[in-house]
């Protein structure tokens, strides 16, 4: 049977289902008594029956045998048809002590007479109970048979039952009433709290009470008032943790999004639009694959195989704004079962900034700014990289070494800006020569360095080497001037050299240097007596890094003379290296690696000191002490400060000025020449005199010793060497000493070793002399006995 909802909700009311189990308890219960007090009432009935049938019985029994009514027909009959008569009885018989019928009332109903012991067991409506009785002498005489009528208790039981189940239905009416009244009087305030509570659903702020004195529901008012209490502040606590939470998602730097397993995007925060550019509700219609440039099967693969973890590791990807513009992002998802369903939780950052800026980074830690070719740092990464490559595939590398020429006069003459051109000139050049798998890289500098890669033979190293000489030899087109610049190139070549990056580079840079000694302008392989060259250079350069501190260096003086005056005008200071080991070594050995490393500077000071103070010491000692030449090196000129270092040195050790003198190269001039200029300039107005040592060895150029504050001109060797056989040594010395007279400067003469070049040139009217055939350069201590006697003898 189906109930209608109305009915359904009426039965599962707690007042009908009360008075439902109340009224079946009590109809049990009346039924079980009404059953019991029918049955009680019913035995008692039937038992007072019986009893009172064996009562008649028995007396009618006695009657008979005490008058011996039973040998008398007539008083026999008599009694017993008074007995059907007066009282309940139907049938009445008589036997003898032989059971034999004496006299019946009903002879049909011998035949059916049978003594009953329950009420009710014959079926027929009839009681039947058998006495005997006893004669006077109290012998047996014989037997009574008694039938009682049954129907009579029938109907009395009937009417008693009847009775009954008025009163009992009466009762359960009353009490049904009774159990509804009470019933309602005790669900009221059940019910009552039941449509307050309802009220409190819709608000919060609504008070349970009760007016109830029955404790358990006051009790239960009480209970749900607490309840509701703490619900609403639970309520507000959740709220104000909502909003706290909600304020932070929205004003976190990260976007946020949840999307189904789907991919489908169910909420997000304010940081999304601002990302994005969609606003939110479009944002719940689309995919999250619609915004980020990954399959959703990755985006939720992290998570489902991160076992016991629910959150993926950080990933990248390209994400895309509304006008489809992409972007670097980085992402971590986190999944949460959410009802019963899988949800999504992406967090994503817009990382295009630190992108370019590690792209930034990247390219400025391996890539050259001025040229943007490969750095050192990438270069030897790539080059590891290719020896390994070259081991497995058992192939040649080659690594090229390539320096420019001259590029410091370059630099210098037309400034910094026409050089940096030029490199980036020199870089697209060689760009163009190699392959796509092979690398250029720069060093630093004018230093540029190539790798060839699998390489099965060395013919494509030296055609590549040759290919940079030509490329190079082209003109240069820089500031509308043309410049040319040559190569010198050094190679190595793995397996044959080298086992480590290093040693590549640095035999390359052996054989580069080998080139130059030859001539520049050329390519050098790497062969093992370079290396025997580079390592003796090396032990050199490591001995003159501690010579110094070790005090191994010491000045030797040279004496220069005027032949026509006969006297001792100057002296020239000369470095000398004095090693524990080796002992004196020679300074065309150890000065260019002095040059080279930059020691020059630190020990060239140390001349300038040491110089200037055995002038004050010869100044304490000797009245006449001729004036010392110092040789400065190009690299003394870089530092800027040179004319105001040695005045300090001057004052420190109060020598006049006009007691130095500075031989310069034409080279060193050559390098930086507003520089050079400035300083010389400021040397000459304290008072020091200018030598020009070398004259017609170098780049040569009569503007310069118009320019430049040059007081004395000195004749390189190479050119007295010979001069009384050598008409163009003539000629040139001749013309050198026309130049400076003709500027009024002195000249110089180096090298003098015979009578007949000291002749030849005091013919020509170079009176100032410096060499062997006078004296050698000697230790400070010899000098002593020069200047006790400055005359030439």
């Amino acid at each position: 049977m189906v109930w209608n909802p109305l009915t359904m909700k009426f039965m599962n009311k707690f007042s009908f289902r009360l008075n439902t189990c109340i009224l079946f308890v009590h109809l049990l219960t009346t039924f079980l008594l009404f059953s019991l007090t029918i049955k009680t009432v019913s035995r008692s009935i039937k038992s007072g029956f019986i009893d009172q049938a064996r009562t008649t019985s028995g007396l009618v029994a006695n009657q008979i045998g005490n008058a011996d009514i039973h040998n008398r027909p007539d008083q026999l009959k008599l009694l017993l048809e008074d007995l059907l008569v007066a009282g309940n009885v139907t049938y009445a018989a008589v036997a003898n002590e032989n059971n034999k019928i004496i006299y019946t009332t009903n002879p049909e109903n011998d035949k059916y007479f049978k003594e009953d012991f329950v009420f009710d067991n014959s079926k027929d409506n009839t009681y039947y109970i058998a006495v005997p009785f006893f004669n006077r002498t109290g012998n047996p005489a014989g037997t009574l048979k008694l039938g009682f009528c049954e129907e009579l208790i029938h109907e009395d039981l009937h009417q008693i039952n009847k009775q009954i189940l008025i009163i009992t239905i009466s009762y359960i009416m009353v009490v049904a009433l009774l159990i509804i009244l009470v019933s309602s009087r005790l669900t009221r305030p059940l019910n009552d709290l039941r449509l307050l509570a309802k009220e409190v659903v819709n608000n919060h702020y609504k008070s349970i009470y009760t007016r109830s004195k029955i404790q358990e529901i006051a009790d239960l008012a009480e209970n749900l008032e607490e309840m509701r209490t703490q619900l609403v502040a639970r309520q507000k606590t959740l709220a104000d943790r909502e909003y706290y939470t909600s304020t932070i998602i929205n004003n976190m730097a990260d976007a946020m999004l949840t999307f189904n397993e789907h991919g489908y995007i169910q909420d997000t925060n304010t940081v999304v639009k601002d990302l994005f550019g969609y606003p939110q509700t479009k944002l719940r219609t689309m995919m999250i694959t619609d915004l980020i440039e990954q399959p959703l099967s990755v985006l939720r693969q992290g998570v489902i195989s991160g076992g016991g973890e629910n959150t993926t590791p950080i990933q990248e990807a390209t994400a895309f704004k509304i006008d489809n513009h992409s972007f670097h992002i980085e992402y971590v998802i986190s999944k949460i079962n959410f009802s019963g369903k899988d949800t999504y939780i992406i967090l994503i950052r817009d990382v295009s900034e630190r992108k370019q800026a590690e792209e930034k980074l990247y390219r400025s830690a391996n890539f050259d700014t001025l040229t943007n070719l490969p750095n050192r740092n990438l270069f030897y990464d790539r080059l590891e990289h290719a020896m390994s490559v070259a081991s497995r595939n058992e192939t040649l590398l080659a690594v090229i070494f390539i320096d420019l020429d001259h590029f410091k006069i370059i630099n210098d003459t037309l400034g910094h800006a026409a050089g940096d051109k030029l490199l980036q000139e020199v870089s697209l050049r060689l760009n163009s020569i190699i392959r796509k798998s092979d690398t250029v890289a720069r060093l630093g500098g004018d230093e540029f360095v190539i790798i060839l890669e699998s390489l099965s033979t060395v013919h494509p190293i030296s055609n590549t080497a040759s290919k940079i000489i030509n490329s190079l030899h082209k003109p240069f087109l820089i500031q509308d001037q043309e410049i040319f610049v040559t190569p010198s190139i050094g190679i190595s070549i793995y397996p044959f050299g080298g086992v480590h990056a290093d040693d590549l580079v640095v035999e390359a840079d052996i054989a580069m240097y080998r080139a130059k000694r030859r001539g520049r302008n050329t390519y050098e392989f790497y062969t093992q007596k370079m290396n025997a060259r580079s390592i003796a250079r090396l032990n050199i350069e490591t001995s003159l890094r501690h010579a110094l501190e070790k005090e191994e260096y010491v000045l030797y003086y040279q004496p220069q003379y005027d032949i026509i005056k006969n006297r001792m005008i100057g002296m020239e200071a000369l470095l000398r290296w004095n090693n524990g080991l080796r002992g004196l070594v020679s300074p065309a050995e150890f000065i260019p690696i002095l040059e080279e490393t930059g020691l020059i500077i630190e020990v060239g000071n140390w001349v300038i000191e040491s110089s200037i103070k055995q002038i004050a010491e010869w100044m304490e000692q000797y009245k006449h002490v001729p004036k010392v030449a110092i040789n400065i090196s190009a690299r003394q000129f870089d530092t800027n400060d040179l004319p105001l270092q040695i005045e300090k040195i001057l004052t420190k050790y109060n020598v006049p000025a006009a007691q130095l003198e500075i031989e310069v190269t034409e080279s060193e001039i050559m390098n930086d020449l507003d520089q050079t200029s400035k300083q010389l300039n400021a040397l000459h107005n304290l008072g020091i005199s200018i030598a020009l040592d070398d004259f017609g060895t170098g780049h040569s150029s009569l503007v310069y010793l118009k320019n430049y504050p040059i007081d004395t001109i000195k004749i390189d060797k190479s050119f007295i060497n010979n001069l009384c056989y050598d008409q163009s040594n003539q000629a040139i010395t001749r013309a050198i000493i026309a130049i400076a007279q003709a500027l009024e400067m002195d000249t110089l003469a180096e090298g003098v070793e015979t009578q007949e070049q000291e002749a030849w040139l005091k013919s020509h009217q170079c009176s100032l002399i410096q060499g062997y055939l006078f004296a050698r350069p000697m230790p400070v201590e010899n000098i002593s006995v020069l200047l006790n006697m400055p005359q030439l003898s």
